[in-house]
């Protein structure tokens, strides 16, 4: 029996986009985390309409990355959800990590802009847990946690690139 090799990367969590990147990106690079999926209802006219809005006139990456996270923050209440997708979400505006991260991706791809999801551990004041956050692309990969509010992550945080840390 081999032993299983955790490998854990500390790395600042604050970032800001060395220069503004205008939406929509059309780089084909990005294609994979542009498009809508069962998961990330990007073409549903819902969460089109509400992206939008959100996102109003601007077009700058970055600041539509962080008015999302802050109306996803906002307007959903947390509670346990089994299972919902972007569109059911934003009808019931109940979600937990998972979901405000689907719905987050969601609106962000219908507005051109490369999202997808990360998982991992989350302190929440007494102990880790498992826990999902997002990650856009704005000139460079930059996390953001829309379940809690905040257009950053820290060592509260750690990514799970492996699920080694989820399944022990």
């Amino acid at each position: 029996k081999s032993a299983q090799e955790l490998l854990l990367t500390v790395a600042a969590g604050r970032s800001s986009p060395e220069k503004a990147i205008e939406l929509p990106v059309k780089d084909v690079e990005f294609a994979q985390y542009l498009k809508a999926t069962t998961e990330f209802a990007a073409d549903n006219e819902d969460v089109k309409k509400k992206a939008k809005e959100i996102a109003g006139t601007d077009r700058d990456a970055w600041n539509v990355a962080r008015k999302l996270a802050q109306w996803t923050f906002k307007n959903l209440e947390w509670k346990h959800v089994a299972s919902a997708d972007a569109a059911q979400t934003l009808a019931t505006r109940e979600a937990d990590c998972s979901e405000f991260s689907a719905l987050f991706i969601a609106m962000a791809r219908s507005l051109g802009l490369p999202a997808r999801m990360v998982t991992g551990l989350a302190y929440s004041g007494n102990s880790f847990g498992g826990h999902a956050w997002v990650e856009v692309w704005v000139g460079k990969w930059i996390e953001l946690d829309p379940t809690w509010g905040t257009d950053f992550v820290d060592a509260t945080h750690i990514r799970d690139s492996s699920n080694a840390l989820v399944t022990s």
